[in-house]
């Protein structure tokens, strides 16, 4: 971190924060790192602890979070990925972030890669991921504390839910307001894979995004980033006319463009329909019946309450002119059938 300081590179850290003692977080000052990132899991220790698999690690996390929180010069973060063990715990999550002294909640999407394979059964359904959307779009509108997402429908929730010139999410640009920023949004919004960033990992091989560590495009030890950044994958990531499903038709795809790392795990085509958008239910609904053919997955995220709401008013048919349409007059209702959903 000190060469990235000395080369003026901007450095951020993502960390579990069980050890940011004040003293690190000084350093951290020292070293020219201005933002740090601390995931938790949830609002419950013992929750957080066992998916952890450390007695006291919640203790220690929340610690490294109010530690880095008080420090001159640094900012704080609250991450959490959401999964079906924590998505009730959402609100009372960014509640407590902002407690903590916070600047920002990142809601981080799950993705069954590497050991998340193990239990994708986890994963939330669509019709919860986009009521979890538009209660993130909420709290960033509210201005309390600033709000991420690595679910790139985020923006189009923000542009769905938001008003017409209130806050909008741009990725990792961050947010800005007004009709300026959703232009800038149509840019560099949604999945920034091989158009925005890429993942450099520490053997110096480049993938398009973290999440893809198997698709190597490039490696920094024989040839440069911008030679390792040409290629036809990349290329074909900052196309979102070349897309599948919905995708492939949305009007929000210059603001989105699927999460093409989940597609990627969960249809094994980088160019197919994010499963976890609401308006390719059906490629969700495909994944499902497949997993339990293979008994691999017997529920894989599902809340049959929940889904057969949408399923029910849309009558099999899923377009972008009826799911909004669908998504505003059933979100109520899916919120209210939701068990120990906190009011507001």
């Amino acid at each position: 971190m000190e060469r990235c300081k000395t080369r003026g590179v901007h450095t951020t850290v993502a960390t579990n924060g069980t050890l940011l003692s004040q003293e690190i977080c000084q350093r951290l000052v020292e070293c020219g790192v201005k933002y740090v990132e601390i995931s938790l899991d949830s609002i419950r220790a013992e929750e957080h602890d066992r998916f952890r698999g450390m007695e006291g690690a919640w203790k220690r996390t929340v610690e490294g979070i109010r530690n880095a929180a008080a420090t001159k010069g640094l900012r704080a973060g609250m991450a959490m990925c959401v999964t079906r063990l924590n998505y009730h715990h959402a609100e009372p999550m960014i509640n407590f972030a902002k407690d903590l002294g916070c600047t920002t909640f990142v809601h981080f999407n799950f993705i069954p890669v590497g050991r998340g394979r193990d239990m994708a059964e986890m994963d939330i359904t669509p019709a919860e991921r986009e009521n979890l959307l538009r209660l993130l779009n909420r709290y960033l509108q509210e201005g309390q504390i600033s709000i991420m997402s690595t679910a790139p429908q985020f923006g189009r929730a923000c542009i769905l839910y938001g008003p017409l010139e209130g806050l909008m999410a741009t990725a990792h640009g961050g947010k800005g307001k007004g009709k300026q920023a959703k232009v800038l949004s149509k840019y560099i919004g949604g999945c920034g894979a091989g158009r925005c960033y890429c993942c450099i990992q520490p053997n110096g091989k480049v993938t398009p995004c973290v999440y893809m560590p198997s698709v190597e495009v490039g490696d920094l030890k024989r040839q440069t980033l911008l030679e390792a950044w040409d290629n036809p994958l990349f290329a074909l990531l900052s196309n979102r006319e070349d897309r599948g499903d919905h995708c492939a038709v949305c009007d929000f795809r210059a603001y989105c463009g699927g999460c093409r790392a989940r597609a990627l795990s969960y249809v094994e085509d980088v160019q197919a329909g994010d499963p976890g958008c609401i308006y390719n239910q059906h490629v969700w609904e495909e994944v499902v019946r497949n997993a339990e053919k293979r008994n691999e997955l017997v529920v894989l995220g599902q809340h049959n309450r929940v889904d057969s709401l949408l399923a029910g008013a849309s009558s099999g048919t899923i377009t972008t002119t009826n799911t909004d349409r669908l998504v505003r007059d059933t979100l109520t209702t899916i919120t209210d059938a939701v068990p120990s959903r906190r009011q507001t």
